[in-house]
């Protein structure tokens, strides 16, 4: 993305901003992008360390049947909606 119409994405957003800024917007939007793109090239590598890979998902071995839990699930419900301990006070 060489050429940003900060001007555009400012009325898009429905935002003003003087000329000033938007060329100091255009700048800083160019660096964020620069940064973009190493964090995509960082998630394309597999991560690893001392030559282990900790990106990796395992494949499933015996999944569940679809809804296997439901029954439990809706055991703990009240007025259509499902019932949970309290984890958060109000104090």
């Amino acid at each position: 993305m060489d050429n940003i119409d900060v001007q555009k994405l400012a009325e898009l957003a429905r935002v003003h901003i003087t000329d000033e800024e938007a060329v100091a917007l255009e700048h800083d939007m160019q660096g964020i992008i620069a940064l973009c793109a190493q964090v995509q090239e960082a998630v394309a590598e597999p991560a690893t360390r001392l030559g282990v890979s900790y990106n990796v998902l395992r494949e499933d071995e015996e999944p569940h049947e679809g809804g296997a839990h439901t029954d439990a699930l809706l055991v703990h419900t009240k007025e259509g909606y499902l019932e949970v301990r309290k984890i958060i006070s109000q104090d």
